[in-house]
């Protein structure tokens, strides 16, 4: 069984390779950090636009531990005001994670047009499912 003092450590590390990471130039990754116990989940929200084409996708290559934590993609949604979609107009994308067993996962999710393969962009989610 892991110590607090452990767990704290390592999420210290971690925040540092990040930070570390983040000052490369022409990074196009962007981090987030959720904290999530087993069994609760967590809507995971990243901005796009559904008019282009472009979609958020689960990359599982570049992702860590994933049998750590359950991804279910559920696609674009609402706008936060929830007035009425317009044409062209940004939408969430979003994506419910559920904590599955202790430990640390790192989900890469790359904005694409699935036809043409390459990301516009990435973003990271570091989560910690704690014991």
């Amino acid at each position: 069984m892991r110590s607090f003092a452990m767990l704290a450590a390592r999420a210290l590390l971690i925040a540092a390779i990040c930070f570390a990471a983040s000052g490369s130039v022409g990074s196009a990754v962007a981090k987030e950090q959720k904290s999530l116990r087993v069994g609760l989940d967590y809507i995971f929200e990243l901005q796009g636009n559904p008019g282009t084409g472009y979609v958020w996708r689960l990359n599982q290559g570049a992702s860590e531990n994933l049998a750590l934590v359950k991804v279910d993609d559920l696609g674009y949604g609402e706008s936060a005001s929830g007035k009425k979609k317009l044409l062209g107009a940004p939408a969430p994308y979003r994506f419910r994670i559920t904590g599955v067993a202790p430990g640390f996962a790192k989900l890469v999710f790359d904005y694409l047009r699935p036809w043409e393969g390459k990301p516009e962009k990435t973003e990271e989610l570091w989560v910690r499912v704690p014991e």
